[in-house]
């Protein structure tokens, strides 16, 4: 699919450890929820810098918002160390991708495509 077919409808996320996609799902227009509480124990047994939590936000705002830095700090102390969380955002060609703390990721592009996919639909 090529991005000049595509337009942006909602945020989108994708929780992964070393070994793989943990959970990834569609937001809202202006909001994600990462699904912390059904994933818990699961995250647990990871330290915290193998995992990365990513999220899709509009193409003009590259920024993080207040609400995903206040998600950040309170991942990172009940976590209780760093990890990679960041943002995508999609542009006609290409992205731009940032994180937040100490700790950033390269995600692979098949994780690239199903965030694209979660967050932008083909316009009709």
């Amino acid at each position: 699919m090529a991005y000049q077919n595509m337009k942006f409808v909602r945020e989108a996320f994708l929780i992964r450890s070393g070994n793989g996609v943990i959970a990834s799902g569609k937001g809202e227009y202006a909001k994600v929820d990462f699904p912390f509480e059904e994933h818990w124990e699961v995250l647990k047994t990871f330290p915290p810098e193998e995992l990365c939590f990513v999220h899709v936000h509009p193409p003009s705002f590259p920024e993080f918002s207040r609400m995903d830095q206040t998600c950040y700090k309170a991942l990172k102390r009940a976590l209780g160390g760093d990890f990679a969380f960041g943002l995508v955002c999609f542009q006609e060609e290409g992205f731009v991708m940032r994180f937040i703390g100490s700790h950033s990721a390269v995600l692979p592009a098949e994780d690239l495509e199903l965030l694209k996919a979660l967050s932008q639909e083909e316009k009709p």
